[in-house]
């Protein structure tokens, strides 16, 4: 039987299982790293076996984050797993979202929607990340298609990478890169999802707290993946601002302190990253 949670665009699927599930995203890496802590074989073998692993807990979460360079390294049957794998996802109602970063022009961006949306011919995903800085027109026409289909287009707003100067960099009117692209997302949402609900086009934001915190509030009608928990000086109380800011619109995606826990105890930290998440939650609705 399936739920209510199944139907609908990608951001109104992921604030109903976020109230269910919480906002924790979990991240799949199967890269050399994290199949050979895991006991595994780094072979295509070896990343099935740790996707099997995980989808116990895949059921768990509001949605995956798959880093798509580890399963396309092993090819057309690296593809055909990820597909595999999404469709598992799809089975457990958690939402699956290629992290891929593409940036390429209008008529292959058209391209990838075949790739990553289809579930036919496709891998099957329910949103696709993007590099905008081939200018942020060049995207256009993907968040259309993922519009249409329910799906979501997840464009790179700040990385967490401090030393990319471009996203600093200021246009001609003062705003930064990173701004302008926030900008631009909010436009695509008024006209892709004209009833003021959330919209199609949603954002990656890897800044520190406080700058992550400026750019969320430019984007009033996006779902916002936030900073990666669990990697050195990423705190979660350090968000506190941000999940006041966004609510149920905050992605937290959690890759390396899921995986370093190893496969034995993956539910249980997982369950513990959902409890602090949850009392995050809680104390903001306490103060509204």
């Amino acid at each position: 039987m399936k739920s209510s949670i199944a139907a609908g665009s990608f951001a109104e699927r992921w604030i109903g299982l976020e109230a269910t599930r919480g906002g924790l995203v979990l991240g799949v890496a199967p890269s050399t790293k994290w199949l050979r802590h895991w006991g595994l074989d780094d072979n295509l073998a070896g990343a099935r076996a740790f996707c099997e692993l995980l989808l116990p807990t895949v059921g768990q979460v509001a949605a995956v984050k798959a880093q798509m360079p580890f399963f396309e390294r092993f090819g057309a049957p690296g593809l055909d797993l990820a597909a595999w794998f999404f469709g598992e996802c799809r089975q457990r109602e958690t939402l699956a979202v290629a992290d891929a970063k593409r940036c390429d022009a209008d008529d292959t961006m058209d391209a990838y929607a075949d790739l990553y949306f289809n579930q036919v011919t496709g891998l099957g995903a329910d949103a696709v990340t993007v590099l905008p800085f081939m200018g942020t027109g060049s995207v256009e026409s993907l968040c259309r298609t993922a519009a249409a289909g329910g799906q979501a287009v997840m464009l790179l707003v700040r990385t967490s990478n401090h030393q990319a100067d471009t996203q600093s960099a200021r246009m001609a009117d003062g705003r930064t890169v990173s701004e302008v692209t926030a900008d631009h997302i909010s436009a695509l949402n008024d006209e892709l999802a004209p009833k003021g609900d959330a919209g199609p086009v949603a954002a990656l934001i890897g800044a520190p707290p406080a700058e992550a915190l400026r750019l969320a509030q430019r984007l009033p009608r996006s779902i916002v993946s936030l900073p990666g928990l669990g990697r050195p000086g990423r705190r979660i109380e350090d968000c506190a601002d941000l999940v006041k800011e966004l609510g149920s619109r905050a992605m937290f995606p959690v890759t390396t302190g899921v995986l370093a826990a190893g496969p034995q105890a993956l539910t249980e930290v997982v369950h513990s990253w959902q409890e602090q998440l949850r009392l995050l939650r809680q104390a903001h609705t306490r103060e509204r």
